[in-house]
């Protein structure tokens, strides 16, 4: 689940027999209001564009749709995506294979992809759910790299350079 940039509703993936689609709920209850209408058995992630307008998430592709609901549109294609999260106007996601990249790309005022994604950080291990540091200048992540899961920083670009495995000096 995530939280709207207003804190006033929760969007999620409702998973069924074999659908998933993103939902929204006012955070102090009621009834939810369905937005995507994929009807595909993965939905990996939700993340808000910061005008509340949009939510990306990740499945067959990486998609965004409207707060209004709809169609949503394939931001990213031919894979399984997952995991968005959205600072400023960056995104982060993971596409998933047996090994796994971590890769960002840029959005427009409207939460449209403004060109193309860029891998940024490459292992022979798996690594997922990459989440931006408050200030959005790091980043943090689940790797296998080290041989266990654990949690690894990076700069937002991916440098590999500061790269390091945390150690409480977050």
């Amino acid at each position: 689940p995530a939280f709207s940039p207003d804190g006033k509703e929760i969007a999620f993936a409702r998973n069924g027999k074999e659908v998933s689609d993103v939902w929204v709920v006012p955070a102090k209850g009621g009834e939810p209001e369905r937005l995507s209408n994929l009807n595909q058995l993965c939905s990996t992630g939700i993340a808000w564009t910061a005008d509340g307008k949009s939510l990306i998430f990740g499945g067959l592709a990486l998609y965004r749709v409207s707060r209004k609901g709809g169609t949503p549109e394939a931001l990213v294609n031919s894979a399984i995506y997952g995991n968005p999260t959205i600072r400023g106007n960056r995104l982060v996601f993971s596409e998933y294979h047996w090994n796994k990249a971590i890769w960002s790309v840029s959005l427009n005022a409207n939460g449209e992809a403004a060109g193309k994604p860029v891998q940024i950080l490459d292992s022979t291990r798996d690594q997922d759910g990459p989440a931006f540091s408050p200030d959005g200048k790091r980043l943090v992540f689940g790797s296998q790299r080290s041989g266990f899961t654990e949690i690894w920083r990076a700069d937002a670009d991916g440098n590999v350079d500061h790269l390091r495995l945390l150690r409480g000096d977050f």
